[in-house]
């Protein structure tokens, strides 16, 4: 799955219960947090029983490298990355199952991997759209989904947002080591913390051109979805 968190300075809960609101670790500060699921779980699944030859230690970089020699689009194949269902973010689809869309004769499964890691980032405009308006901020992509350059661009190029990872990307990690040395006495308080130790990788910046493309593929990616939907819904 993919968590996606971010502050506000008041409690404002979802009366639809599409995300979830919880007090932050700063007082008086609270994070509102949705969810994909189905996104580490599609890669391992492509490794498996698409890519089973792949050594373990190059297999999702080997993947990725596939994905980046294939036009933007796949060449017209689509992707529903939902291995493990659709039931959190952002449509909250009973019944939903993993689905390629316009396979041909002339596809690849480097077509297959492109249309894969482009379902996903796909999937971030309607969830960032639920987690409301952070202006100028860039996204913040930590732990695997972190890992890949290529795709980092690919995220900052769907969503027309700068993405920026932190040098260490382990997010977890980090969070408890800076809440340690507050409390340790190292630093006065959570913000002076994060501020001393996490820093941060040049942030990708969206092409525009890619951009254009990108926000088209998903009103027919998004129409694609509202097909599928009496199919999922009939299971």
């Amino acid at each position: 799955c993919s968590s996606w968190r971010t502050v506000t300075d008041a409690y404002r809960p979802d009366p639809d219960g599409r995300t979830d609101c919880s007090p932050y670790v700063i007082p008086e500060l609270f994070m509102r947090e949705a969810t994909i699921d189905s996104v580490g779980s599609s890669l391992r699944w492509f490794r498996d029983v698409i890519c089973p030859e792949l050594p373990a230690q190059t297999a999702y970089g080997d993947i990725l490298e596939m994905a980046a020699s294939v036009p933007r689009g796949a060449e017209g194949v689509q992707f529903f990355p939902f291995v493990d269902g659709a039931q959190r973010a952002p449509f909250y689809q009973q019944g939903a199952t993993a689905t390629f869309i316009g396979i041909t004769g002339k596809h690849t499964r480097a077509h297959l991997a492109r249309a894969m890691i482009e379902s996903i980032a796909l999937l971030y405009i309607p969830t960032l759209a639920l987690m409301g308006d952070a202006g100028d901020t860039p996204l913040t992509i930590v732990d695997g989904e972190a890992a890949s350059p290529f795709w980092n661009q690919v995220k900052a190029d769907v969503t027309g947002c700068a993405v920026r990872t932190p040098e260490v990307p382990h997010a977890a990690a980090m969070g408890a080591a800076a809440l340690a040395s507050v409390a340790a006495g190292l630093h006065d308080d959570v913000p002076k913390a994060a501020a001393a130790m996490v820093r941060w990788t040049p942030a990708r910046e969206p092409n525009p051109v890619a951009h254009a493309q990108y926000r088209d593929q998903w009103q027919t990616y998004r129409h694609t979805f509202e097909a599928l939907r009496p199919i999922y819904e009939s299971r």
